[in-house]
Parts: structure tokens; C-alpha cells; sequence
């Protein structure tokens, strides 16, 4: 019995449901280009939203979030990403 593949729609809903990190996006090889960069936004997105609703209750601004270390990867791969894009090496 094979595992049934969430739809788009589940996937925007929350990323991190589906996949463990966002190289995981870039490197699946059932979605486009363009849902892989809608796809790591959204994910952008909610990190961004987690560390504003952190930075609210942050006891010390000395540490690193691991919110904030998921978005600085986040954006890591999303400009690794579009620089393929741009260079016309992802499918």
C-alpha cells in the first residue's frame, strides 16, 4: 500500500507538516518550480511569525531561536534556489 501524497493545498497549509526541511521542498521531485517557491515563502512566512510572537515573551535577546535558525535557512535555500532558477539548472 503506498502512502498517499498531500495535496498543494495541504502542503501551504503548514510545510512542516509534510516535510522535515526546506531542502526537502527543493529537492522533491514531484512539485514545480513554482510551488517550491510558494511553498518555502509560506514557510518563510510562518518562521517570521514565530519569532515575532517570540520575540514578545523573549527573555534574553543574546540566543538564537531555533525560529530564527529555520528562517535564516529558509532564506539560505530560497536564494540558492532562485539563482537556479535563474541559470536554468532546476527542472
Amino acid at each position: 500500500m503506498s502512502e498517499l501524497r498531500p495535496s498543494l493545498e495541504e502542503i501551504l497549509k503548514d510545510p512542516s507538516a509534510v516535510f522535515d526541511s526546506p531542502q526537502d521542498v527543493v529537492d522533491d521531485p514531484h512539485l514545480s518550480d513554482r510551488d517550491k517557491s510558494e511553498i518555502l515563502e509560506i514557510w518563510k512566512e510562518d518562521a517570521e511569525a514565530l519569532i515575532r510572537a517570540e520575540s514578545e515573551n523573549m527573555e534574553s535577546a543574546n540566543r538564537t531561536s531555533p525560529a530564527a535558525e529555520l528562517l535564516a535557512e529558509i532564506s539560505n535555500i530560497q536564494i540558492r534556489f532562485e539563482e537556479k532558477l535563474k541559470n536554468g539548472n532546476v527542472s
